[in-house]
């Protein structure tokens, strides 16, 4: 169970700092909640919660993490 929430927690924070990092202009400013260094870390931190929930990511995100000899 916990792996399945790590993978999706994962998802939603890599998105949210992909967006607040290269969208930074056009969201309006009452909005931005992030500067560039928090969105950075916050994407990769959401990469590394990726990587921990790897089985339980859809097929083409697990298909970035996954080796011919991978075991989980």
């Amino acid at each position: 169970m916990i792996k399945f929430i790590s993978a999706w927690l994962g998802i939603c924070c890599t998105v949210f700092g992909v967006i607040f990092t290269f969208l930074r202009d056009e969201i309006p400013s009452e909005f931005v909640v992030l500067t560039v260094p928090q969105s950075l870390l916050l994407a990769v931190l959401g990469i590394l919660l990726m990587y921990i929930g790897r089985p339980y990511l859809p097929a083409l995100l697990s298909d970035f993490f996954d080796s011919d000899n991978a075991s989980y």
